[in-house]
């Protein structure tokens, strides 16, 4: 067993935290994003990556099909 997996001093293990904090958000945002734009499940987890590395998307395709619907539901969650 790692040293970092064990709690020193009564302490949390603050990456453990840390990454089950972003494993369980990341699943909710997804979850809740799948339930609003229906059928997109590939661009919702795109646009997912983009946001939490901080970079840039641009959103790309015919009218109609949700792109202006997952920017303003991402922007509110």
């Amino acid at each position: 067993m790692d040293l970092r997996d064990k709690e020193l001093s009564g302490q949390p293990n603050k990456e453990a935290w840390t990454s089950a904090f972003v494993k369980y958000g990341w699943q909710h945002m997804i979850d809740r994003l799948n339930q609003v734009v229906v059928g997109k499940p590939e661009t919702i987890r795109l646009a997912c990556l983009t946001m939490l590395s901080g970079g840039h998307l641009l959103l790309e395709d015919v009218p109609g099909v949700g792109k202006t619907l997952l920017a303003r539901t991402m922007a509110r969650l």
